[in-house]
């Protein structure tokens, strides 16, 4: 689990099963990006009061258009909650990078190089594909 700034972190799905690192990081919002969703420890999340929200990108993934949607949808799931937000993929080097650079070019203005940076820094194991790129540098 990677910390991007206060209140937003990343990773992969094995951190949305260590509900340790959770609850120590106080996550009270969980966001799959998994392609099938396989994460089924929801019944433990729903007893600590974790939100897990969770979309289903493998149907529509040949649309690159479809990330960037859901990417304004988290955008607003982090600026409307005060709460500790947890976004996840299956290995934290695409989907997940994805939404934070859409939030670091929305919120702060940052260009993609900028905000591509900013990740690398924390994560360098980014794997962003290409179609993606040039989405997020057109922002």
């Amino acid at each position: 689990m990677y910390k991007i700034m206060d209140g937003i972190y990343i990773g992969n799905i094995w951190d949305a099963y260590d509900l340790e690192s959770i609850e120590k990081n106080k996550i009270k919002t969980i966001i799959s990006l998994l392609d099938n969703n396989e994460i089924n420890n929801d019944n433990e999340l729903y007893k600590k009061n974790i939100i897990l929200k969770k979309y289903n990108i493998l149907n529509e993934y040949k649309y690159r258009y479809v990330i960037l949607q859901i990417a304004e949808d988290i955008f607003n799931i982090i600026n409307g909650s005060g709460d500790n937000i947890l976004i996840y993929c299956f290995d934290c080097k695409s989907l997940s990078i994805v939404v934070i650079i859409y939030y670091l070019i929305k919120q702060y203005n940052y260009s993609y190089e900028k905000a591509y940076n900013y990740i690398y820094n924390i994560n360098p194991n980014i794997e962003i594909y290409p179609a993606f790129i040039l989405e997020l540098q057109q922002l």
